[in-house]
């Protein structure tokens, strides 16, 4: 019995460590591959424990994040330990391992979860199976579920799920030198701003402007047709404002610069286009910290950039699911984003996520930040 509980304590502390691994960059989520096995265990309480030390490992950049951004030490664990217990939730299950496991994958990029979970397992996807789409998840699900079939199951199964594994490793190192020899097309002229800044968004009209002038500076040394600017870079400072900025353009010349705007009545955070003056608000902001609004329902809809079509994600948006259902194959993905706060590198997990997704559907990403 004493033998039976530190085995049970080491899977643990393995499973803790290894997450701590999976969120990691440069490649953050692919070792969720892996993550069936922790449902392997005939209790459900060990399963589950073992599937909450594993996230609750992976989650340290989210409660580092929560920290970063001035929450207390005590919420910032609360918010880990409550994302670990969700995303975890799948290993209760009874029946076949299989079916826990497809669930664990799964369950977090099905909405509306897909919408609030960071990191989800299926984001690994893009790293193995570039250029597939969601034909690339349903691999990347049946390797997973391979992994697990070579390890438990009888008969002449494991031969064949070894025979599965061997495939699609192969396909994913065919996909992957593909990737690397012919990368998605970008588009010609984009430029993403990256700025240094350990100061909050703009709280009021006067750091607001100041923002704006020195943004104005910046875009008229830029000859580039298309200039993308970090996420709530100008605040809350309104359209008639903007008259310096807009009069930096050159002709021809777009911005697109994050803001906070009343959009139909209400406040939201988004991305301004100018000159135009238009707003794209968020589709999904942070829930339970960020006060503004979700627009679910525009999930999907790509936006007008110079003539060309794009995706939007605004900071957040990139580390959930949520860009399994935005993403347009071959379409360009820009990522805005504001890490002013970030000190214990939480952004380049956002922004490793992001490439997984963007890899998954052939399209070449263009990412704007604030990084302290």
């Amino acid at each position: 019995m004493r033998s039976m509980s530190k085995k049970i304590i080491s899977d643990d502390i393995a499973s803790l460590l290894l997450g701590s691994c999976l969120s990691l960059p440069p490649a953050s989520g692919l070792g969720y591959i892996i993550l069936p096995l922790a449902t392997d265990s005939q209790t459900a309480a060990v399963r589950y424990a073992r599937a909450v030390c594993l996230y609750f490992g992976a989650a340290w950049c989210v409660a580092a994040s929560a920290y970063a951004s001035g929450a207390s030490l005590w919420l910032a664990l609360a918010v880990q330990c409550l994302y670990a217990a969700l995303m975890a939730a799948p290993a209760l299950l009874p029946g076949p391992q299989w079916l826990r496991g497809v669930m664990l994958l799964v369950l977090p990029s099905l909405p509306p979860f897909a919408y609030w979970l960071p990191l989800p397992p299926l984001a690994g996807a893009g790293w193995l199976f570039p250029g597939m789409g969601y034909a690339g998840v349903a691999v990347y699900v049946g390797m997973a579920l391979a992994i697990v079939g070579c390890r438990n199951a009888g008969g002449k199964a494991p031969q064949a799920m070894m025979a599965l594994l061997i495939v699609a490793t192969v396909l994913a190192a065919g996909l992957n030198l593909h990737a690397y020899w012919h990368p998605p097309r970008g588009v010609a002229g984009w430029q993403g701003l990256q700025f240094r800044s350990a100061a909050p968004v703009p709280q009021t009209f006067e750091d607001a402007a100041q923002a704006m002038i020195g943004l104005a500076d910046v875009v008229r040394g830029s000859s580039m047709p298309v200039i993308v600017a970090p996420e709530n870079w100008l605040g809350t400072l309104p359209l008639a404002a903007m008259r310096s900025l807009r009069a930096a353009l050159q002709p021809g010349q777009h911005l697109l610069v994050g803001g906070i705007h009343m959009h139909d009545g209400t406040l939201r955070k988004g991305v301004w286009h100018l000159p135009e003056g238009t707003f794209t608000p968020a589709i999904a902001p942070i829930p339970f910290i960020e006060p503004y609004p979700a627009d679910y329902a525009r999930t999907g809809s790509a936006i007008d950039v110079a003539g060309e079509p794009a995706s939007l994600l605004v900071c957040f948006e990139a580390s959930t699911s949520l860009p399994l259902y935005h993403l347009h194959y071959g379409t360009p993905v820009i990522l805005v984003a504001n890490g002013w706060w970030d000190t214990l590198g939480a952004l380049s997990i956002q922004r490793s996520v992001a490439r997984s997704w963007a890899r998954l559907f052939a399209s070449p990403l263009l990412t704007s930040e604030a990084r302290p």
